[in-house]
């Protein structure tokens, strides 16, 4: 990582810290192993943070948390192992019976037709990547990539993320999109700093344009569709702070959802609490994420 925190010193201890994580993983019993993995990937992910910033250029920051890697991962172990006996406590004192569980690799844009349909769908997609800054999840996850042996280091400047808000793509028809969205995405043409977020713009709201389509398909009639969406981003100047463009992305969201069909039954605002006062820009301002309540109609 070409960044001035990730020191010599710092990468050898971070490197021992995963080694003995490793070492763990390695011995515990074949039948909990993947459960272990997925443990050690969320403990590095904690333990360095990286996240991409500003206009799509590849500047990221990156912190480290104080906690070591394998009391991370103890922890989570721990909690995990509460979880299941708390299961195992309620099949048989009160016979509780759970539903079964299923997890599929698939793209929300392209869902399977061999799913079956639901009652309720829940979601948090990514959000406006034009002001999220994150070009690529796949890069931000590296090390924990690398250290489950799916990626070698010097394979990650070659990952390149196919997911919905990423940077990378085919280009799009303006002309598809709504009046809304295509000022959005013709004022960052505009700013020189900005282009480059222009086209990916555009491009994520025909992505999730898709994916509500594909949601619809595996709703029943009268199904309810739960999305966590940021309730607006907005693009500031970059010396006074001052905001230049607001845009209303929940709202958006609903729009593009209710253009495949869905009924929009509300959209409820809930103000969270910024953990990180040092964010910015305008970090003390309040910040609210929108739950959007939708309805696949009962009959067509």
């Amino acid at each position: 990582m070409k960044n001035r925190k990730m020191t010599p010193e710092i990468a050898a201890e971070l490197s021992k810290e995963i080694d003995a994580v490793q070492v763990v993983v390695a011995a515990c019993d074949p039948r909990v192993r993947r459960l272990f993995r997925v443990l050690m990937s969320d403990a590095i992910s904690r333990k360095i943070r990286m996240r991409f910033l500003g206009t799509g250029v590849g500047r990221f920051s990156l912190t480290f948390a104080k906690t070591p890697i394998a009391q991370l991962f103890s922890k989570s172990l721990e909690k995990y192992a509460k979880v299941a006996a708390t299961s195992e406590w309620l099949c048989d004192t009160v016979h509780l019976r759970f539903a079964d569980a299923q997890v599929v690799k698939a793209d929300a844009r392209h869902i399977p037709d061999d799913l079956g349909r639901f009652d309720i769908l829940v979601t948090s997609p990514p959000y406006l990547p034009a002001s999220s800054g994150r070009e690529s999840y796949a890069k931000a996850r590296a090390p924990s990539l690398i250290a489950l042996g799916m990626r070698r280091h010097d394979e990650v400047d070659d990952l390149v993320d196919d997911s919905i808000g990423s940077m990378y793509g085919d280009g799009v028809d303006l002309k598809t999109l709504t009046e809304c969205e295509r000022n959005l995405v013709e004022w960052l043409r505009r700013d020189e700093l900005r282009a480059i977020k222009a086209e990916p713009t555009a491009r994520y709201f025909l992505d999730m344009r898709r994916a509500f389509s594909e949601m619809r398909c595996v709703m029943l009639p009268g199904a309810y569709c739960i999305v966590v969406s940021g309730k607006r981003s907005t693009f500031y100047q970059f010396s006074t702070r001052e905001a230049l463009y607001v845009v209303p992305s929940a709202q958006i969201l609903a729009d593009e959802a209710q253009s495949v069909g869905f009924e929009v039954e509300s959209l409820q605002d809930v103000q969270l609490i910024k953990l990180n006062k040092n964010a910015r820009p305008r970090s003390l301002d309040d910040y609210y994420e929108t739950i959007i309540t939708l309805r696949n109609p009962r009959s067509e």
